[in-house]
């Protein structure tokens, strides 16, 4: 009688049901652990802007204006740092090069994931604001102070300042 060594076919599906398996657990693991790393780093920029904006402050007692169709917000269409009129030198010549390197963009930086500048009047104070539209990771709606900055500002994480 013959003896055939080898796997049969059933043993051969089941190995490849597992490693598949495996493998999209892995892949699940790898695209959460991306966008925390993303998350991390939005909230790294939005702090070097905010250092460079009290650097620019204590040079010049003031904050850079915003202009009045809004703040600025990063946006992906070729006009990044945008006042919504895709103009975005008065935050850029207010800041670049001397109180940081560029204006940092999100990383994913679309119509749902962008930073915004703004500088309003609180309680008749100068205040300002930097935040992060949307998180991947853990959404917790922050508001910077006790201004009411209304429903167009609903971010995931805002930080800010007042002169």
């Amino acid at each position: 009688m013959k003896r055939h060594r080898g796997f049969t076919l059933i043993e051969l599906m089941v190995v490849v049901a597992i490693i598949s398996l495996l493998t999209s657990i892995i892949f699940a693991g790898l695209n959460e652990a991306r966008a925390k790393a993303r998350d991390t780093k939005r909230i790294s920029d939005i702090k070097a802007l905010q250092i460079a904006l009290e650097l620019r402050f204590s040079d010049t007692q003031s904050y850079p204006t915003a202009p009045s169709s809004g703040g600025y917000k990063s946006n992906h269409s070729g006009c990044p740092w945008q006042n919504f009129a895709c103009d975005d030198n008065g935050l850029r010549t207010a800041l670049v090069p001397k109180y940081i390197g560029d204006l940092p963009l999100d990383p994913v930086n679309d119509m749902g994931h962008y930073y915004r500048y703004e500088k309003i009047v609180c309680g008749g104070k100068a205040t300002y604001i930097v935040a992060v539209k949307k998180f991947e990771t853990n959404p917790n709606i922050v508001n910077p102070n006790t201004c009411n900055f209304g429903t167009s500002y609903i971010y995931d994480w805002a930080s800010g300042g007042s002169e």
